[in-house]
């Protein structure tokens, strides 16, 4: 069946949907940062991360949060890489998402100690970025090491060369989804962190195959069912099948009989687990009411009841991912602030320059992601319209 599939994508087509609110506070030289010197850090990040999904674009990956809303929602856990580099039109901002999968790192005392990752590079790309290496396939296989004093690169399980990393620790923001159990119960326990949104239902898509395979083999055998050819002969079957649609066989009167072997309907009990399954399957995924396929009408009250359900699926990847772009941005600007950088980036047309006095002080950058469900916001307008005959709009 494909229900993992359209559940998978469902979420991620209403995460990627999402709308993003960015808020910075913080103070510049002793005082509030005002309105101007906010929308300044805002639109710098806005551009880099332009510029980080151009390039991502062009090497034929998607861009920056459709990636990661991917991984937190089917891996449970999302990785990147950030390195800004250049100066004014020359400027870059490689950052890029690695598939966890293909990740592994070392936590120590102040946050990640070692971080590696392998990915496949084609020939071409390979001579471009490693001119010295000479490919002997089609594909080569990278392995990137870095900790906090050097960046190690082998090249199909051979050393390449090794750089001084000047950042002092490993340029990479990697967050576990809040699915999954943080209980320090084991070293088994480190398993279950950061879980995907299969979660709750990872064990029963296979009871749910299984049951529809049932039902379509009892499908089949109502169409053509087995059949029992009684004859005082005792001839052999033909070679082409009894049952089949416009076929004609002869049988002698009195004496051959052609009998259906009967077969049981599902009973009972498998009408009972197919509904038990179906149930457990919904409150562990989304309600009919988000998949848009409901019978009857309900109210506004009943939808947005019925809708806050699905909160337990939408609600730890909007949280992970606030927190894995605060990282992230976080880390952006502390490189942009560290090597005195300046950039001339921004949509064609809408260019801008940025220098790192844009970026002094001391603030945070937080983000918030609300989802856009659409019978949700209708719930809300209509709940909304009945309260305003006894409510002021600031309340509402």
């Amino acid at each position: 069946m494909n229900d993992p599939i359209v559940f998978g994508e469902r979420i991620l087509s209403v995460l990627n949907e999402s709308e993003e609110v960015i808020s910075i506070n913080g103070q510049r030289n002793g005082e509030e940062l005002t309105g101007h010197e906010t929308a300044i850090i805002e639109d710098w990040w806005r551009d880099v991360t332009y510029l980080a999904n151009e390039h991502l674009n062009e090497i034929l990956l998607p861009t920056m949060d459709e990636y990661t809303w991917e991984q937190f929602g089917i891996r449970g856990r999302g990785v990147s890489r950030v390195l800004l580099s250049g100066e004014g039109k020359n400027f870059r901002a490689d950052i890029l998402p690695v598939d966890s999968r293909k990740c592994i790192y070392a936590v120590g005392s102040r946050g990640l100690s070692r971080v590696a990752f392998w990915d496949v590079l084609d020939k071409e790309m390979c001579r471009e970025e490693y001119p010295e290496f000479s490919p002997q396939s089609e594909s080569v296989l990278r392995w990137d090491h870095w900790d906090s004093t050097e960046e190690v690169v082998f090249l199909d399980g051979k050393f390449y060369a090794a750089t001084p990393n000047k950042l002092g620790h490993p340029p990479f923001v990697i967050q576990l989804c809040q699915r999954g159990t943080f209980l320090e119960t084991s070293s088994r326990a480190l398993r279950m962190r950061g879980d995907s949104i299969f979660r709750a239902n990872r064990d029963l898509y296979g009871e749910l195959n299984k049951i529809s395979s049932i039902l379509q083999t009892m499908n089949m055998l109502s169409l053509s069912p087995p059949q029992v050819l009684k004859s005082e002969s005792g001839e052999k079957l033909p070679d082409q099948p009894i049952y089949r649609l416009g076929r004609i066989l002869a049988l002698q009167t009195g004496k051959d009989e052609l009998e259906p072997i009967k077969a049981p309907d599902i009973i009972g009990a498998g009408r009972f687990f197919m509904a038990t399954l179906t149930g457990a399957l919904q409150r562990g995924s989304l309600s009919n009411i988000d998949w848009g396929n409901l019978q009857f009408q309900l109210s506004q009250v009943a939808i947005a009841t019925l809708a806050g359900a699905s909160k337990q699926v939408f609600s730890p990847l909007v949280n992970t991912m606030a927190r894995f772009k605060r990282l992230l941005v976080k880390e952006a600007i502390w490189q942009f602030r560290y090597f005195d950088l300046t950039a001339d980036i921004g949509r064609i047309g809408r260019k801008r320059s940025y220098t790192k006095a844009d970026l002094e002080g001391d603030y945070t950058v937080d983000f918030e992601y609300v989802p856009a469900l659409p019978e949700e916001i209708a719930a809300n307008y209509g709940l909304a319209s009945m309260a305003s005959r006894w409510m002021d709009d600031r309340s509402i």
